[in-house]
């Protein structure tokens, strides 16, 4: 599929390291009057709170992230995490779970499946679940890291703002709340990288 032209939205991915033959991606999309992403990149990691994959084994740290404007016409831009030592937004330690992730669910104020967004954080360590469930402080924390990174994001200028992307529809549409939900995910395809 093609991708959808939205005005002043940009497609995030956040590439994280190799750890135990896994190579996690996780796709967010920002809307934002900016159309300088080495701009947007830098803003982002500046403004990002420690622990935003905090479920995520600490080997995953991301590494960079990798910036798309759906103008139609521009390319994807690359900016490196600028300090991949001193990073913590993956926290977890001890034994993965490949095919499990933490789920942030994104709430908008339009109705319907268009207006819906989720992110998988993972795949999470062992430690951070039980009985299906993201423990706590884990799901507090990674909650409070997201709403921190929201609230200073939407703070720069000109502001950034997480918002969901129908692609069928070529909409976005303004993140207003988010939850880090209990129960824990799936991503079945993620345990193809272990073959």
């Amino acid at each position: 599929m093609a991708l959808p032209v939205i005005e002043n939205c940009t497609r995030v991915t956040w590439n994280f390291a190799t750890y135990l033959g896994v190579t996690p991606r996780v796709v967010q999309h920002f809307l934002t009057a900016t159309s300088d992403m080495q701009e947007l990149g830098d803003n982002i990691w500046s403004n990002v709170a420690d622990g935003i994959f905090g479920p995520m084994h600490q080997n995953f740290e991301p590494t960079s992230i990798a910036l798309l404007p759906l103008d139609g016409t521009s390319a994807t831009t690359i900016v490196d995490n600028p300090a991949p030592s001193d990073s913590n937004l993956c926290n977890a330690d001890g034994q993965m779970l490949p095919a499990v992730a933490a789920l942030m669910s994104w709430r908008t104020l339009v109705r319907g499946p268009k207006a819906r967004g989720r992110s998988y954080i993972g795949p999470i360590c062992e430690q951070t679940t039980s009985d299906g469930v993201l423990d706590d402080p884990w799901r507090s924390d990674l909650q409070s890291a997201w709403n921190d990174t929201l609230l200073a994001l939407g703070g720069v200028t000109p502001s950034i703002a997480l918002c969901v992307a129908s692609y069928v529809h070529e909409e976005a549409y303004l993140v207003q709340s988010a939850s880090a939900e209990r129960p824990v995910a799936t991503q079945r395809r993620r345990q193809q990288q272990l073959r």
